[in-house]
């Protein structure tokens, strides 16, 4: 997730959501582009009236790869454990969801690995163990 601006991911990974966790976010790979930027403030900016708004309003579907799990790629263990911890989303009704295809590689999220012959996809090391037209319906059906 270190691609969202930072104040997107300030938002997503606000240090409310990690109180009673051992996880601390820092801003991801490279940091925030911004180290005085004023969080309190431009939450101000955004709200509206009386309520104020969060990406967490929301309800989530967080579908990762095998290879971006096992690598803690993407912001895979900050956000496994707000979904575990049943901070993911909103505090009332939710339904959001981190889970992932097991046995499946970044690219397998494309129809790329389809296109691919299975031979030179797993030499290459482009797809997984599983076949990706399999990984590809168990995508489908996670995400219809």
């Amino acid at each position: 997730l270190d691609w969202m601006p930072d104040d997107a991911r300030k938002t997503l990974f606000d240090e409310s959501r990690f109180q009673g966790s051992d996880l601390n976010y820092s801003g991801g790979t490279g940091g925030y582009e911004e180290a005085d930027y004023n969080h309190e403030e431009k939450k101000e900016v955004v709200c509206s009236g009386k309520t104020e708004k969060s990406l967490h309003d929301l309800d989530f579907l967080f579908l990762y790869s095998h290879q971006w799990k096992k690598f803690g790629w993407g912001g895979y263990s900050f956000i496994f454990d707000m979904f575990r911890r049943g901070r993911l989303g909103p505090k009332k009704d939710n339904v959001s969801i981190c889970s992932f295809v097991y046995g499946s590689h970044h690219s397998e999220f494309s129809d790329s690995c389809m296109k691919t012959p299975l031979w030179l996809a797993r030499a290459t090391g482009f797809t997984g163990k599983r076949n990706p037209h399999e990984t590809a319906e168990e995508i489908a059906s996670n995400t219809i």
